[in-house]
């Protein structure tokens, strides 16, 4: 897999960022979008990203953003076959695309930072063979094996959508979270709302960063 950790990741981008007021994607960052940012991120570690957009304007929207520069993987865009639905519905967007069986590094857009220990950790515990890999209480920065792709079909067939009762289902480890600091890592920030994304930044201007 040459110098990349994984050959496949996904970004989850289609939610309504109703709690920030305005498309968590787009953020800036040292002047740089979010979403750019992490696909940087994600690209250094993963041979492929794969965003799931939701929609297919959305689509549109992100490729622009990505187009200068293209970092050196291959982008995917994969639109919600279940529109409406929630992250699951973006994760089965986002594993229906991938061809190849495996694990996968999936995060949520609005964590503008991926944990390289915590992937490390992630990835030594891949050894157990479960359907997912994550560190407590943290679902979208986590590992999940494409063989789930059937058993989150028929969730949201069912409209059985909440992210934790689905893992509940599944052959997990968890990761505990306290391990090395990583509680208290910056690595791990979410970006929900306006006052968390001027927290981040502030912070990133405290560290220097």
């Amino acid at each position: 897999m040459a110098d990349k950790l994984l050959r496949n990741s996904i970004v989850l981008a289609g939610g309504r960022s109703s709690r920030m007021g305005q498309d968590k994607a787009l953020l800036l960052i040292e002047g740089e979008p979010l979403l750019a940012r992490l696909v940087r991120q994600l690209s250094e570690v993963s041979e492929c990203v794969t965003i799931a957009t939701g929609t297919g304007d959305r689509a549109e929207r992100y490729r622009a953003v990505l187009q200068n520069p293209l970092p050196e993987a291959t982008i995917l865009f994969a639109e919600d076959r279940y529109p409406g639905e929630g992250p699951l519905s973006g994760l089965h967007a986002g594993l229906c695309v991938i061809k190849e069986e495996g694990y996968v590094l999936v995060t949520a857009c609005d964590m503008p930072d991926i944990s390289s220990s915590l992937l490390l950790r992630l990835l030594e515990a891949s050894s157990s063979g479960s359907d997912v890999i994550y560190a407590q209480g943290l679902p979208f920065h986590a590992l999940y094996h494409t063989r789930v792709v059937r058993l989150l079909g028929e969730a949201l067939e069912q409209r059985s959508l909440r992210v934790m009762s689905f893992l509940g289902g599944l052959n997990t480890t968890v990761l505990p979270l306290e391990i090395d600091g990583l509680e208290a890592s910056a690595e791990l920030f979410n970006l929900n709302t306006q006052e968390e994304y001027r927290n981040y930044l502030n912070r990133m201007r405290r560290d220097g960063s």
